[in-house]
């Protein structure tokens, strides 16, 4: 079978090379997307590129989207292995590529472009110590490292993929650090599990601004103001 990679995008997309693969001679993956199918706008020539886009909710539920129906979600994506996998290889890119879709995720030779209603992350349970992104990937909650806007009241949770815990077998183990990104990305608390922490924040008054503490297992935290973060 050819391989793809030493073939240029511009005679990997062009209708000769298109026409000239027999359908025995694809990929998998090819098949599976009809690859040899003779319809040819952007969207279909990005499927055969394997860029794929994506928005985000509050909630963190992943919703398809297509380049030129940004406004507009094309179903949900409720693969958890799927959308974890994703999670941890996000990370922030360049505005060059597909400027409305600021962080991108790597599976395989897919790309993934993602936008958010706010962040792409969003932890939405907190469990034995964990804060989790999904049912099968957590972070050890460390409360020194809460954040929150002052703007709009939402809590924040700074993290890397590499420190990702996934789920197995045996418990929540170290995820392999070679997989993952290891750019440094805000996750967004989720609505409810937020309320359930705030129970915790006290607030205190000086001067022009308002001061955020957490009281966690008897000991009290400053919370970083996200809007000035340095």
């Amino acid at each position: 079978s050819h391989r793809a990679c030493r073939i240029s995008p511009k005679l990997f997309l062009s209708k000769a090379f298109l026409s000239s693969q027999p359908t025995e001679k694809l990929e998998p993956w090819q098949r599976w997307i009809n690859f040899n199918s003779p319809f040819r706008s952007e969207n279909d020539e990005l499927n055969r590129k394997r860029h794929y886009f994506w928005y985000v909710d509050l909630k963190g539920r992943f919703f398809r989207q297509e380049l030129d129906k940004i406004n507009q979600n094309f179903g949900e994506l409720r693969d958890t292995t799927y959308t974890s996998n994703l999670l941890l290889s996000l990370k922030p890119k360049s505005p060059e590529l597909y400027p409305a879709f600021p962080f991108v995720a790597f599976r395989y030779p897919e790309q993934h472009f993602i936008r958010a209603a706010d962040s792409p992350v969003v932890f939405s349970e907190f469990r034995d110590g964990l804060l989790l992104v999904s049912p099968l990937v957590g972070f050890e909650f460390q409360p020194q490292k809460l954040m929150i806007d002052p703007t709009t009241g939402r809590l924040y949770y700074p993290f890397q993929p590499t420190e990702a815990l996934m789920k197995k077998e045996e418990g929540f183990m170290p995820v392999a650090k070679t997989q993952v990104s290891n750019a440094t990305l805000d996750g967004l608390i989720e609505q409810n599990l937020a309320v359930r922490i705030a129970e915790n924040i006290r607030t205190e008054d000086q001067k022009d601004q308002q001061n955020f503490f957490l009281i966690w297992n008897g000991s009290e935290h400053a919370i970083t103001q996200k809007s000035i973060k340095k």
